[in-house]
């Protein structure tokens, strides 16, 4: 017997071409395991620089069809196995209001990869969203209204505003710290404010105070070491060590 170069099916001598892939039969013998691995790996590494020959468009558009693929069969094994199980809609609610949510965000990844704001927003919006119904199939709009939604608006807020002064600095270095440690404590204080005005109804602050004026200070030193140097100037010489 003979084995097929292209598929490694075994084939009779008196047949021509491989009756599973159509491949031209040759006088290969079976106990030729070498040739078959060879062929195996250039098949391989053709199919690996075939995608590498795709554009990055293409490429968005095959994983974006591909996790499509993944999260709707999620989706609807989720809610067979509900209804199966119960004959109506109950838990499967969550997990596919959650797996909505990722499509979204996966489609507008593939659609505006590069725009900030519309990813942003869109981001935004959609999680908002998800925290909305969350709260609402719990019978009530508690804490998605008065913690949640409030706490992740500040958090892309802060986010966005971080990444544009960031990205327009045209020195960076410790002053990009600073930035971050400052983010960090004015998100520590919106965090207490939402939380005290949710739990009491009223506005109060105690342990953000703390880290704001620990952060302060180190923030502006920072600032002083990173535009009181100049160019070229190691720390070592500046600190006289």
């Amino acid at each position: 017997m003979i084995t097929c170069e292209n598929c490694g099916v075994k084939l009779e001598k008196h047949m021509n071409y491989c009756p599973l892939c159509g491949h031209p039969a040759s006088t290969i013998e079976s106990d030729n395991e070498e040739h078959f691995s060879d062929n195996k790996a250039k098949t391989k590494k053709k199919r690996l620089s075939d995608y590498l020959m795709l554009s990055n468009l293409q490429k968005r558009k095959l994983l974006w069809e591909i996790s499509t693929i993944i999260l709707m069969s999620a989706l609807i094994v989720t809610i067979i196995i509900d209804l199966l199980f119960n004959s109506q809609i109950t838990w499967s609610k969550y997990s596919t209001t959650v797996i909505l949510v990722l499509f979204a965000n996966i489609t507008l990844i593939w659609y505006k990869p590069r725009n900030l704001y519309v990813l942003s927003g869109g981001s935004l919006l959609s999680t908002v969203i998800l925290l909305f119904l969350l709260d609402y199939y719990q019978g009530s709009l508690s804490w998605s209204l008065n913690l949640g939604i409030p706490l992740l608006v500040a958090v892309y807020v802060l986010g966005i505003a971080l990444f544009v002064i960031i990205r327009k600095l045209n020195d960076k270095g410790l002053n990009m710290i600073a930035y971050i440690l400052l983010a960090a404590a004015i998100l520590s204080v919106l965090t207490e404010l939402f939380i005290s005005l949710n739990r009491t109804g009223e506005w109060s602050l105690h342990w953000s105070l703390i880290v704001l004026a620990s952060v302060l200070p180190a923030s502006l030193l920072l600032f002083f070491i990173h535009y009181r140097l100049k160019k070229g100037t190691e720390l070592k010489r500046f600190f006289h060590i």
